[in-house]
């Protein structure tokens, strides 16, 4: 996400990161407080990155 070039771009890195995710809880890879901390750092990843675009494209 954080080499996003676009928002596009950035909201389809955040889902195949949140797939991901969903797959390592569906096979018990991970306890459900980390699962639950992945999500939170690519919502934050995500956001924090499309805000970078927003202000680039304002320029």
């Amino acid at each position: 996400m954080n080499t996003a070039t676009s928002a596009a771009n950035c909201l389809i890195s955040q889902a195949r990161a949140e797939g991901m995710v969903e797959a390592l809880e569906l096979l018990k890879a991970l306890e459900q407080q980390q699962v639950e901390r992945l999500y939170l750092l690519i919502e934050q990843a995500a956001t924090a990155r499309l805000l970078e675009l927003e202000q680039g494209a304002g320029e």
